[in-house]
């Protein structure tokens, strides 16, 4: 068996851009992805009737529902049929945007009670530890994130925020989180994708913070001389650009605050 060669990161080079996006409910996420990703198609699995898409409707987007992870496999499966290219149907597409990640971790927890021969998680009781099936969803969900990266496609995964704790007592502290099953993956898979944003309102204005804040995880990866500003108009095909080398991109990403109104002095001297 020959040893591996020897390769210069000079040569490497980046056709895709997959991305966690994160905000709290009700923020627009669905809408900044759907409105701003390159020729989405949206993997979709939140409950109720319109799936959370109602605030794209007026787009026309191509979506499919899935309604567990065996599911979401055979449709993964599907995408990843013609080599180099995200198909569905016959259909090309730029990107998948995944609505919700969040929410495929229900799915998770759902595998693995089924294994369990158990219905909910509950309480704990004697023979029983709740805490069981969360060792297996940790797993799926660093599988699921390596199916969804290995897509020929940019890739957008949204997350509902949640807020996490850590230490007791008095050094005990709460902060902003990716909401995911248990204690594990919100600390891991946000390391994963190019990038990690998170979605808030700042001036009254919409951003994408990329760049850790207050606790919360955020980072984007991009060439070493391209510098993506802390905080981004909410776009994601700029995004993408910039984290590919465009440099002209990464500029027309920065969300400047509004300028205060200037004070005249009409008083009399």
């Amino acid at each position: 068996m020959p040893l591996p060669s020897v390769n210069r990161t000079s040569q490497l080079s980046n056709k895709f851009a997959t991305i966690l996006l994160y905000a709290k409910a009700k923020l627009g996420k669905t809408q900044v992805a759907g409105r701003t990703a390159p020729k989405p198609l949206i993997l979709a699995n939140e409950t109720g009737d319109t799936h959370g898409l109602q605030s794209v409707r007026d787009l026309d987007l191509p979506y499919i529902v899935t309604r567990d992870w065996e599911e979401t496999e055979l449709v993964i499966a599907e995408l990843n049929k013609v080599p180099n290219i995200l198909q569905y149907n016959g259909e090309e597409y730029q990107s998948l945007i995944v609505d919700s990640f969040s929410g495929c971790g229900r799915f998770w927890l759902d595998l693995a009670l089924k294994k369990l021969g158990r219905k909910e998680v509950g309480m704990s009781e004697p023979g029983w530890d709740p805490r069981r099936p969360y060792a297996y969803v940790a797993e799926k969900g660093r599988q699921a994130m390596k199916k969804f990266m290995a897509l020929r496609a940019h890739i957008i995964l949204i997350c509902r925020e949640g807020v996490a704790e850590e230490g007791e007592g008095d050094d005990k502290s709460s902060f902003p989180c990716v909401e995911l099953p248990g204690s594990k993956l919100y600390k891991e898979l946000p390391g994963d994708p190019d990038a990690t944003v998170r979605l808030i309102v700042k001036n009254g204005l919409r951003v994408l913070v990329t760049q850790p804040e207050h606790g919360a995880i955020a980072g984007v990866r991009s060439p070493g001389d391209i510098a993506i500003p802390r905080y981004c108009k909410p776009d994601l095909t700029l995004l993408i650009k910039a984290m590919l080398g465009d440099r002209s991109a990464a500029e027309a990403l920065d969300a400047k605050p509004p300028k205060e109104p200037s004070v005249v002095n009409l008083s009399r001297r």
